[in-house]
């Protein structure tokens, strides 16, 4: 299976890349303009990378998948985010290097970090984290980073950018890069700093800029996601650039890490980064509309797998053939295909924001008092919640029990059962706060001086949302809250109070 996946990986990597003339801009390099963070300055062989298709594709795919459609603004893409961490991984190493015996350490790091903020995204597929979160659980990705895999745990998409940028067709497009220029940059590191992988104990800081607690990642797209869905957040940067260090962690019965930490005054801004993600899940990623087409984008790629159609020309039941498309190759499959054809109404109903409604609610506030202490502690529903759970066959079969209690009032992709993974909490136990001074170093970690869990696990079970989704029409929808109310309290054993149905507005 592996050689496959990555001859796919080759194939993909040697048509984007590898087939197209090498850009070599001969000037100094190129200024770009952000609306979020201003003006930075690329140098000529990140612009020759750049120009690639593998990183223009990225313009074609949304930031947050289809949150331009509840949130109208937000319709920035893969690409602008790509800058966004280029130029926030700059400001960290800015930052450090203000520190003198920081400087000598991070002299010959610099290029190769601002090269792993380029590709860190370059193999997500259309519509970002929702195509992630359908191909994640097939069986090419699982055997790669499920339980006993090679890369066990880690994340999806960043797997795929890991096997691009580690590819020979792209290796042999960067060492053109780098003759040309006359630079070194160790193109396996900087994969490596992607998924957080990197094994030599002494350049765990350098991953931590682009992979860690607070990276460039999570502060670009906190704010940048905050401020073009209009739930502007905030974060202290100025605080946070002031308060990062890089110390050698001694932790118990493990290696000894050169990690970037903060000193305690930089407490505010890691709180504000824990409270903008779960302020952005609850509000905008898991947004009960957001969700209801993250199903309908699952009916679409579930209907041409069952039937044996190609979308883009492309067979969706293998990982890799997911980032030949993007979101409008996804959404021009309907106009070629006839009006009658299923999956001509599939895409246009999400496209033209034709949405399935809710029909039940599932969250602590439509549980009955005293029928639980704690949501997530249904063994059947914690687990539908855990991130690494293979729950969508599961999902589909209470749907069907629902649509069939219902009397098969519509079609059966047209009901669906939602239940998204709880929001990520960070690494508490591997965030580290200096209590002491500069000189005379006390490392803590975050965890000891803030009960991140404890809270983090208390707004979760107060804010998080599960959804019966259906057609919308007032009688489908009364049909299948009852029979959903009555199958989900049989299958996790709880009891839904009146506000289950009633907030539905049906």
């Amino acid at each position: 299976m592996g050689s496959a996946f990555e001859s796919a990986i080759d194939q993909f990597a040697d048509e984007y890349v590898n087939v197209y003339p090498v850009s070599f801009p001969e000037d100094p390099g190129k200024v770009i303009h952000d609306a979020l963070w201003g003006t930075q300055h690329l140098k000529p062989y990140e612009v020759a990378v750049l120009n690639t298709p593998l990183l223009q594709r990225l313009r074609g795919i949304k930031q947050t998948a289809f949150s331009y459609l509840i949130f109208p603004s937000a319709t920035h893409s893969r690409f602008e985010h790509t800058l966004g961490v280029l130029y926030q991984s700059n400001q960290l190493l800015t930052a450090l290097c203000k520190t003198p015996k920081y400087q000598k350490i991070l002299k010959d790091k610099i290029d190769l970090v601002r090269m792993a903020a380029l590709l860190h995204d370059c193999g997500h597929g259309p519509f970002s984290h929702s195509t992630e979160e359908i191909y994640n659980f097939f069986p090419d990705m699982q055997s790669l980073i499920g339980p006993g895999g090679k890369h066990e745990g880690w994340n999806a998409h960043e797997l795929l950018s890991y096997y691009i940028v580690k590819s020979a067709p792209f290796k042999n497009f960067f060492k053109k890069v780098l003759k040309q220029y006359n630079i070194s940059i160790d193109i396996d590191l900087a994969a490596d700093l992607i998924v957080g992988g990197v094994t030599n104990p002494l350049l765990k800081f350098v991953q931590d800029i682009i992979n860690g607690p607070f990276d460039s990642d999570k502060i670009d797209y906190i704010f940048r996601d905050g401020h073009f869905s209009g739930l502007p957040l905030q974060i202290d940067l100025d605080r946070l650039w002031y308060s990062v260090q890089i110390a050698d962690i001694k932790r118990p019965a493990k290696k000894t890490l050169k990690m970037l930490i903060m000193s305690i005054n930089g407490m505010v801004p890691l709180e504000q980064i824990l409270f903008s993600k779960m302020v952005l899940f609850t509000s905008l990623y898991q947004h009960h509309k957001v969700r209801a087409c993250d199903c309908m984008l699952k009916a679409i790629i579930g209907y041409a797998k069952r039937n044996d159609q190609k979308i883009g020309k492309r067979d969706l039941s293998k990982t890799t053939n997911f980032l030949w498309l993007t979101d409008g190759r996804i959404y021009a499959e309907a106009d070629l295909r006839k009006k009658n054809d299923p999956l001509h109404k599939l895409i246009h109903d999400l496209k033209f924001r034709r949405l399935l409604k809710r029909a039940l609610i599932i969250s602590k506030t439509t549980v009955k008092d005293g029928s639980s202490k704690d949501l997530f502690e249904y063994s059947t529903l914690k687990r539908f919640c855990n991130e690494s759970y293979a729950k969508d066959p599961e999902l589909r079969k209470l749907a069907k029990k629902i649509w069939e209690d219902a009397g098969r009032p519509c079609r059966l992709e047209q009901i669906w059962v939602d239940l998204p993974k709880t929001p990520p909490t960070g690494t508490a136990d591997d965030t580290y706060i200096n209590k002491g001074t500069f000189r005379k170093p006390d490392y803590v970690t975050l965890k000891d001086v803030f009960r991140v869990d404890d809270w983090a696990h208390n707004y979760v079970e107060h804010n998080w949302r599960g959804h019966v989704f259906c057609f919308d029409d007032k009688n489908v929808r009364k049909k299948v809250a009852i029979s959903a109310q009555k199958i989900l309290e049989e299958e996790f054993n709880v009891k839904f109070n009146n506000s289950a149905i009633k907030l539905c507005k049906i």
